[in-house]
């Protein structure tokens, strides 16, 4: 297993790990999780860096750094319009989800 495999597995799990503590720290765990999954997202956008870095050529790549900046676009977009779209604000939480499950995909197929 490479180090860009360890590394998301960590970042993925962190969270995950956290939020299971729940019954234990309660309240606490709610506000780790959260943070642990900013950090998670931190790591993936950095490990798809380094992957563009190394093959800039690879459409794959591209297309995760683009969805993460589109993503990242579209929340400053509704946030600076003001705009109090339900159905549109409901895209943001599905979208980090989306991008996670594909980042990983694409690292486990590193071979």
């Amino acid at each position: 297993m490479t180090t860009l495999q360890k590394t998301n597995t960590i970042a993925i799990g962190l969270p995950i790990l956290i939020l299971a503590s729940f019954p234990i720290i309660k309240e606490a765990a709610l506000y780790f999780g959260m943070i642990s999954t900013l950090i998670t997202g931190l790591l993936q956008f950095i490990i798809g860096l380094i992957l563009l870095i190394r093959e800039p050529k690879n459409k794959y790549y591209q297309f995760y750094i683009l969805a993460v900046l589109i993503f990242f676009g579209f929340g400053y977009y509704l946030t600076a319009m003001k705009f109090n779209n339900d159905y549109l604000s409901y895209i943001l939480y599905v979208i980090p989800l989306a991008l996670a499950i594909y980042l990983s995909l694409l690292v486990y197929r590193i071979k």
